[in-house]
């Protein structure tokens, strides 16, 4: 039964990995002195006063590429077992 249940296995922790990295509310109600990257995210470049618009975009781009860069490079990693998993959902018996 196990090395049946590992793909549903896999597509569950792939979710609530992706639920958990994405979350900002838990994240800045319990750490709200650190500086996290999803929290941070918002307020990149007003530190840095009035830039230039072009250089401020290509901060905020650069910020999401490292936000969601981990969540690509895992799903590149188990995307056999996620498809895997969802192609057992219509088997019957």
């Amino acid at each position: 039964m196990v090395p049946n249940a590992i793909p549903a296995v896999i597509t569950v922790l792939l979710f609530s990995f992706v639920w958990q990295w994405n979350d900002s509310y838990y994240v800045s109600l319990f750490l709200s002195k650190v500086k996290v990257l999803s929290t941070s995210l918002m307020d990149m470049g007003v530190s840095l006063g009035e830039p230039d618009p072009v250089f401020q975009s290509m901060l905020l781009n650069t910020g999401v590429l490292l936000t969601t860069g981990p969540l690509i490079i895992m799903y590149l990693f188990v995307q056999r077992y996620f498809v895997e998993s969802v192609e057992r959902t219509g088997l019957v018996g």
